[in-house]
């Protein structure tokens, strides 16, 4: 019973369903549409109750007790199957396909328009309608319905149409949609429409009330909003705007807040004090200005906040980028420093301007107004290309009126370089310290009183320099009476220090005497001095009375010339006498002087340690040792009521600067060098001796020399060496500081056997020299050659005849002769034998040559030998080698010429003609005679090719008869032959050369006889070299007159008979078993019968 409530609940149930299903669209449809709707209704009730039935067949339902609800049973898999099916049948019959000329439509049937149903800005209560167009755009006929709303929307919305029916394509209806707002809320959903085709949705929005804000820039994924005012150069602004729009139908309020630097400035209403009001659908414009003071990048983040809860605050990025002008002054030229500078005097400088820009711009420099009068410009304007620079000359003449513009002397002023179309203008320094050139004298003028004529007056004269600059200066166009000192009247004074100057007057006549010295600075400025003296009159004067030697160091010398005259008009004899012991030459010591003669002198000072000794000692042990002397020499004039005119010479002696020094002294100090030492290394007159010894020719010995520095700084070079003698520095002295030393290294190579002594001059930059004598002895070689048992050879040519000899891959053997190298000199002897690839012919066949020689290099000791073994290791036949090398020793200019030469033969057994070449004479088939053999060097160079061995020759014969038919001479012609001898018992084997018996009888019948045959064969036992097999032609009876046979023959006088022969010369025997072709000669005796023989 329960089971049939169950059933029958179910069908009311579905029958219920089913009668709820909205009546308007069947009232409005055709009766074929209400047709096609009563028959799905009834095939899904049935498919309900089938439904049902299985469901209850299944497991019956249960009751709950509490709710007193029936539950139905659990479902099967096949249940599960059918129900699937069953919603799939019901789908179908509600759509199907539209297929038009066998094409399915498969798009939206119906569009509407608008295709979003918007209600915006909705109040509540308020009722706002829209109206909805549906077109139907399928290919065909098609309809619609309107399904339900969803539950959460359907009291607030109503949708009302007019039923088309079946609508063809192109046609179209309206939706009404009619939206009655309850709640403030915004609602998102969608109208579901039917259609034969498939099902339709029309988004249905409705927004209430709201701010919406929109900001540019916009928003960029992972960068966020940024507002980039790009590059700027420095001192000019760009401006970029921000704008906020409201798309709301709400106000509100913004302000912008955040920490942004004074570089962005802002340019609107906004500020973070007072907020802006936003209205409904209005723009808010912020202009943004970027004026960049640095080279650096600028970011900071600014928020706009609103005051509503609806938009939340929007963060902005602003991005800027200081970058540097196109124009700039080189950072070389930032700041142009005349350094010290003095007036008058025309100074430069280069101001370098460039451009990093990518356009030419327009620059001129410019300086302060006030400064205008002493700096100018050179080019006044120019354009500086892109990537380029430009180079201004910058010239400064300061004048005395600058003073008043000076702080302390020193100018200081900054100028412009204006840059057209640059907003920051570009700035550098002027720098510059201007001063004078004036000179204080400590006198005015100088008297030098009552001088007597040819000898000569000093007096000091003090300069002061008063510049902050130094200063050279120089007396010019001085008289020939007077002379200034030291330097001749020029040098540099230094600023504020005063330089003493020694003016001399020597009086060449008598009476008063009145010149103006003239003073000339490098600044073209000139000053002038008085000078006066009253002359008086003696026998004989001196063109110098007093005269200042150089400072001269020990070992050193100097000299120093001057003019001895008689102004007198008599003869006057005169005679130097040097004090001794100081040191000082003069020449010539003594003479007579004409009247109005003069004579040359040269004084000399050569301070030696053996001499200065005494005169050092005071002055030996200071820091920087020097001796300072004057000297007076005498020159007594005979007969004169003066005693002497005399010589001053003022003398200054100092240590050397550069000294050779012992290797035990390497490490002392320099304090320490006293004149003992220097006599004790430099020897009595103050050179060192340098001995090579003994010496073989071209053999090099070297000697060390030790220099150090005693001055501040050296730097010492060899100015006296002869480039081409035996003597050679390997290595030069080296810069020293004070106290170090440095090695110079000699080397000594005789050519020849002599006695070299040479003089080498080290000198250094402060004029010191070094004085080293050289001396060696050269000894020449001596080498001879002797080989196996000839006699030795000294120079020439050494001959050596190698082989025969078979191929290395016929028999590992080589051809060896031994050379004895014996020296006759005493000391050892290199040698190196080198071969000339260019003479050695012809070469293996891997480009070797076949000549060797072991050891090829070695040394002949003193008054002994040495053994060098050539060897010949040919790898083809061939029957002439030859090759050349050179034995060099003690030197490239000691030579010994070898000439090699040998033979190779593929069989030990061989044939060869007299000169060593082969037969080339070749004979055809016919047996004529085809070439005529020349022993030629164009046979000589075909040799060197591969061509198989000939078989055929023709050798000529002539004898020689007198007017009585008695023959005088023999035609002969003699081959070598042979059988090489290997040194392995593989290698020999006996062979033998013979003639067959027929050819040799017809050959000997007509005058061929061969003497070296015996039975018709030559036996050749191995070790056979060059055996001779010897061939004559004598037509002649036993009396030695010419044959009764031959002489029939020789009908006509003048006319010449060709007597031929034919023979074949066999070998055999031999290793490896001699298989060539026999060798067939064409022997031709040609005979020419004399003139009178027919008489």
């Amino acid at each position: 019973l329960q089971f049939l409530y169950f059933i029958v609940g179910t069908m009311e149930h579905e029958l219920r369903k089913s009668a709820t299903a909205p009546t308007g669209f069947h009232m409005g449809a055709t009766e074929a549409t209400k047709r096609l709707s009563e028959k799905v209704l009834v095939e899904e009730q049935n498919a309900r109750i089938r439904r049902a039935m299985t469901l209850a067949r299944r497991k019956g339902p249960t009751k709950d007790e509490a709710t007193g609800a029936w539950e139905l049973g659990t479902k099967t898999r096949a249940d599960e199957k059918m129900i699937t099916a069953a919603r799939a049948k019901m789908k179908n019959c509600r759509t199907q396909k539209q297929v038009v000329l066998g094409k399915e439509y498969n798009g939206t049937a119906f569009i509407a328009t608008p295709p979003v149903v918007t209600f915006k800005d909705f109040e509540v209560g308020k009722e706002v309608t829209i109206y909805v167009t549906l077109t139907n755009v399928s290919w065909t006929f098609n309809t619609f319905m309107v399904m339900d709303l969803n539950m959460e929307i359907s009291d607030f919305f109503e949708l009302t149409y007019d039923r088309p029916g079946q609508m063809s394509a192109g046609m179209s209806c309206t939706l009404c949609v009619k939206f009655t707002p309850k709640l403030n809320e915004d609602i998102e959903d969608e109208i579901k429409l039917l259609a034969k085709t498939g099902e339709i949705t029309i988004p249905l929005q409705a927004f209430t009330k709201k701010v919406q804000i929109s900001v540019s820039p916009e928003h960029r994924p992972g960068k966020g909003r940024e507002l980039n005012l790009g590059p700027v150069l420095l001192a000019e602004t760009t401006s970029k705007s921000i704008v906020i729009t409201n798309n709301g139908a709400l106000a509100t309020y913004v302000e912008m807040l955040g920490d942004y630097t004074e570089e962005v400035q802002i340019s609107c209403s906004l500020s973070n004090t007072e907020p802006v009001y936003l209205a409904p659908y209005s723009t808010c414009v912020i202009e943004l200005q970027f004026a960049p003071t640095s080279v650096s990048d600028v970011r900071c983040t600014m928020l706009l906040h609103f005051h509503t809860d609806q938009v939340d605050d929007i963060p902005i990025i602003i991005a800027g980028q200081g970058t540097e002008v196109p124009v700039y002054v080189d950072e070389g030229s930032a700041t142009l420093d005349y350094d010290c500078c003095v007036v008058g005097t025309l100074y430069r400088a280069e101001l370098t301007v460039r451009n990093r820009g990518k356009t030419s711009m327009k620059v001129s420099p410019t300086v302060p107004a006030n400064l205008q009068p002493y700096f100018e410009y050179a080019p006044k304007m120019g354009f500086v290309q892109p990537g380029e620079s430009l180079a201004y000359q910058v010239k400064f003449r300061p004048s005395r009126a600058i003073f008043t513009h000076l702080n302390d002397g020193v100018l200081t002023a900054e100028a412009v370089v204006s840059v057209l179309g640059q907003a920051l203008p570009v700035t550098y320094q002027l720098r510059a310290t201007v001063t004078t050139s004036k000179l204080e004298f400590s006198e005015p003028s100088l008297n030098f009183e009552a001088c007597s004529i040819g000898e000569g007056c000093s007096r000091p004269l003090t300069i002061t320099n008063k510049g902050l600059l130094p200063l050279e200066i120089g007396f010019l166009e001085l008289p020939n009476e007077v002379s200034v000192e030291p330097n001749r009247g020029f040098a540099c004074l230094q600023p504020g220090r005063p330089k003493e100057f020694t003016v001399s007057v020597v009086m060449g006549s008598t009476g008063p005497y009145e010149r103006k010295l003239k003073i000339k600075t490098e600044r073209d400025e000139e000053h002038c001095i008085a000078v006066t003296a009253v002359g008086k009159r003696t026998p004989l004067h001196l063109s110098e009375s007093v005269i200042q030697l150089p400072a001269t160091s020990m070992g050193d010398r100097c000299s120093v010339g001057f003019v001895v005259s008689n102004s007198t008009s008599s003869h006057q004899t005169f005679e130097f006498a040097p004090p001794p012991g100081c040191c000082l030459s003069i020449s010539p010591t003594c003479g007579e002087l004409p009247p109005g003669g003069h004579e040359a002198v040269i004084a000399t000072f050569e301070p030696l340690p053996s001499i200065s000794l005494k005169e050092w000692a005071a002055s030996a042990s200071t820091s920087n040792p020097s001796w300072h002397t004057k000297k007076t020499i005498p020159c007594y004039i005979k007969n004169s009521e003066r005693v002497a005119v005399l010589l001053e010479l003022e003398l200054c002696v100092v240590l050397p600067s550069l000294v050779v020094i012992g290797k035990d002294d390497t490490e002392q100090n320099t304090t320490k060098y006293t004149p003992e030492k220097l006599l004790e290394w430099h020897g009595e007159h103050g050179v060192s001796a340098i001995d090579f010894g003994s010496i073989p020719a071209y053999k090099t010995s070297t000697k060390t020399v030790l220099l150090r520095c005693l001055g501040s700084h050296s730097a010492p070079f060899i100015t006296a060496l002869d480039s081409y003698g035996p003597i050679a520095v390997v290595k030069p002295p080296t810069p020293l500081e004070k106290g170090q030393v440095c090695e110079v290294v000699l080397s000594f190579t005789p050519a020849t056997a002599a006695v070299y002594q040479e003089e080498i001059v080290i000198s250094n930059n402060e004029g010191n020299k070094v004085f080293l004598k050289a001396k060696g002895i050269g000894l020449a070689p001596s080498l001879s050659i002797s080989l196996d048992a000839l006699p030795p050879v000294e120079g020439g040519v050494v001959k050596a005849e190698m082989g025969p000899a078979l191929p290395s891959h016929v028999a590992k053997q080589h051809e060896t002769r031994t050379m004895h190298l014996t020296s006759q000199c005493g000391f050892h002897t290199p040698f190196s034998i080198k071969f000339n690839p260019d003479k050695s012919e012809p070469l293996n066949n891997n480009g070797s040559i076949p000549f060797t020689a072991t050891p090829d290099h070695g040394v002949v000791k003193a008054g002994g030998s040495a053994q060098v073994v050539l060897m010949f290791n040919p790898d083809h036949s061939y029957q002439s080698y030859c090759a050349e090398a050179v034995c060099i020793y003690g030197g490239v200019d000691k030579t010994i010429k070898l000439s090699l030469s040998g033979s190779c033969f593929e069989k030990s057994l061989y044939i060869k003609c007299p000169s060593g070449l082969p037969l080339r004479g070749r004979i055809g088939k016919e047996g004529t005679a085809l070439v005529a053999h020349r022993c030629t060097t164009d046979d000589y160079l075909s040799s060197l090719c591969a061509d198989p061995l000939p078989t055929r020759y023709q050798y000529d014969f002539a004898p020689v008869f007198d007017s009585n038919k008695l023959l005088v001479q023999e035609a002969t012609h003699t081959l070598f032959v042979g059988n090489v001898k290997g040194s392995e018992p593989r290698t020999t084997a006996p062979g033998e050369l013979y003639i067959d018996s027929k050819e040799l009888q017809e050959a000997e019948s007509l005058g061929f006889s061969f003497p070296n045959l015996a039975s018709g064969k030559l036996v050749l036992p191995p070790g056979t070299i060059d055996a001779p097999f010897t061939i004559n032609f004598a037509p002649k009876e036993p009396s030695g007159h010419l044959s009764q046979g031959v002489f029939t023959q020789l009908p006509v006088p003048n006319v010449v008979i060709n007597i031929t022969a034919t023979i074949t010369l066999c070998l055999k025997g031999g290793w490896p078993a001699c298989d060539t072709p026999d060798v067939s000669l064409v022997l031709k005796g040609s005979i020419r019968i004399p003139s009178e023989w027919g008489k």
